[in-house]
């Protein structure tokens, strides 16, 4: 009979060898093979008959499906881009998390015995390094104590706080898995600085507020295990009910509903000093959520330009008189395309730095710069330049990934 030996469990990124390696207590012929079956929420996409090896097992590898899951830029519903959703606190993936079953059978070269295993993983569209070894532990995104990072977020932990700037214009949404099967969290707890006092509001996690129950049971409830939460200040005033006029700094805490206990680190997000007219970029990250970095100013932008071009006769020889104007052109374009580019400048600290390769490396990027547009790096690298307060100035070129129509 066909069973696992080992293979990944739990939610993970997809972008990282997935192995399950196979054995069996059956005698081993030459006509034998492991069957592996691959469902994808519940559909079997894919079958493949494994030779054993001369130790009389098989490996078989499931990161060829990496590119089926897509992190999502919509929210659930919804058709504005998932950093401007503002109808209700939460959202759940559509796109983003997927649910893979896979099966091990036996052939006996007559005959096949179907499913004699099953295991089940979750995958978000995220990576890891080979460095961190084969099947690294994601246990520190799951809401089990005080001391997870729990948020799908690369920006690292300062002190016990994830901690970023914004200002009220800033929008965007923070990704976080949502199962009691490896969470205990039940709730966010939003938590809201002014001079002189202070106010909070608890969000339930549950379907009035936009995502599911965390008891929900996974298997059937595949897209709300992976939850957005109103993380930035226009949908965090918009849709948790807090009035942010005048706010100094804010945090969104994972908690158990109706108690104080902590469940993973807190979000601090403080008003940025920044001057106006900034550009906020977003990204997919490696844990499979979004990122958002700030560039300040007003973008320098130019448009390039390509033609072909043909030379065409003067005048129309089908005509009674042959005649042409003076001013008419004789070489003329067919083919004409445009690009549009944004210089983006910032002077980041090293906890925003610290971003940018993820940045270079990302699937999606964005800019909000009147509207969220999407974009793509001109270059595989940025310019940097050291200041004399360990501070960083950064110069990267993006480009408009829509075509600019003639």
């Amino acid at each position: 009979m066909a069973s696992f030996a080992s293979a990944p469990d739990n939610w993970r990124p997809a972008g990282q060898r997935l192995i399950f390696s196979l054995t069996t207590s059956t005698t081993i012929t030459s006509s034998f093979a492991y069957i592996i079956q691959v469902f994808e929420n519940g559909t079997e996409i894919a079958k493949y008959y494994l030779r054993p090896n001369d130790a009389g097992k098989a490996h078989f590898d499931l990161s060829m499906i990496r590119n089926r899951v897509k992190l999502d830029n919509v929210a659930s519903g919804d058709t504005r881009p998932i950093f401007s959703y503002i109808t209700k606190p939460l959202t759940k993936a559509t796109t983003g998390v997927k649910k893979y079953e896979v099966k091990v059978g036996e052939w006996n070269g007559t005959t096949e015995t179907l499913a004699q295993a099953t295991s089940t993983i979750y995958l978000l569209d995220g990576a890891e390094q080979p460095s961190q070894g084969l099947h690294p532990s994601f246990g520190a995104y799951y809401g089990t104590a005080d001391d997870k990072k729990f948020w799908l977020s690369d920006r690292e932990v300062s002190g016990t706080q994830i901690q970023m700037e914004a200002d009220d214009t800033d929008e965007g949404m923070v990704g976080f898995i949502n199962t009691s099967v490896v969470s205990d969290v039940t709730a966010l707890k939003y938590y809201v600085q002014f001079p002189s006092t202070f106010t909070s509001v608890e969000v339930d996690i549950n379907t009035a507020n936009g995502s599911q129950l965390p008891s929900a049971t996974p298997g059937t409830n595949i897209q709300g295990t992976l939850t957005y939460a109103a993380l930035m200040p226009v949908n965090v005033e918009a849709i948790t009910g807090i009035t942010l006029s005048g706010w100094t700094y804010y945090s969104i805490t994972p908690i158990i509903g109706g108690t104080a206990t902590v469940k993973g680190r807190s979000i601090k997000v403080t008003k940025s000093c920044k001057g106006k007219y900034n550009v906020q970029v977003a990204f997919q990250n490696s844990r499979g959520g979004w990122d958002y970095l700030k560039f300040e100013g007003r973008p320098s932008t130019q448009t390039s330009i390509e033609e072909k071009t043909y030379t065409k006769y003067l005048a129309d020889y089908n005509v009674a008189t042959f005649d042409y104007n003076s001013h008419e052109p004789q070489t003329v374009p067919f083919l004409k395309t445009a690009q549009m580019t944004y210089n983006l400048n910032s002077v980041m600290n090293a906890t925003e730095f610290a971003l940018m390769p993820q940045l270079l490396k990302s699937k999606q990027v964005y800019i909000r710069y009147g509207s969220w547009i999407p974009v793509t790096l001109v270059s595989n690298s940025f310019n940097v330049r050291a200041t004399a307060s360990d501070l960083n100035q950064v110069q990267l070129q993006v480009k408009l990934a829509q075509q600019v129509e003639i």
